[in-house]
């Protein structure tokens, strides 16, 4: 089994982490504040973080090759992440290219293979019909959450806003 690629903790505002691969392709991994997801939930908004994977800012135009240490070296930064419990994360998988199917089956794919029944992970696919465009939202939190069945709840009832207001 392959080793995770060290990591750096930069922090920021972002809680952002960094490494680079065997390609030579440098990662940010980046857990943003995210309470607009859930402004009435007082009770958790503050611990509600979007996952952003991307590339370096000087390597946007380079395609990623298949890499069996990509997947390890970002469970383990959740890992890291979640040393605190209550904190959840919402991610939704990039549409720009039109993959955003393939994404959400690969990420379906490590929770699958990382998780220890440790974290619980939520998915719901919002069809976009006008733009002819399926967006794929996930949600991640800790199964030991103390709030966990009000945020389960909240994450459902997004799901439903933002249908509504299309």
């Amino acid at each position: 089994m392959p080793q995770a690629y060290n990591f750096e903790y930069v922090g920021t505002d972002n809680n952002e982490y960094a490494f680079v691969t065997t390609n030579e392709l440098i990662y940010n991994i980046a857990f943003v504040k995210a309470d607009f997801y859930f402004p009435e939930h007082l009770s958790f908004k503050q611990n509600i973080f979007e996952l952003i994977i991307q590339l370096d800012e000087s390597q946007k135009n380079i395609r990623a090759v298949h890499d069996p240490k990509l997947p390890l070296t970002i469970a383990t930064i959740f890992l890291d992440f979640f040393k605190s419990n209550e904190r959840v994360v919402v991610f939704s998988c990039d549409t720009t290219d039109r993959r955003q199917a393939v994404r959400n089956r690969k990420f379906d794919d490590w929770f699958k293979q990382f998780n220890n029944d440790t974290f619980i992970k939520l998915n719901e696919v919002i069809d976009d019909i006008e733009n002819e465009t399926q967006y794929f939202m996930s949600m991640i939190l800790v199964n030991t959450n103390p709030l966990k069945d009000e945020i389960i709840v909240a994450f459902k009832e997004l799901k439903e806003a933002i249908m509504d207001a299309k």
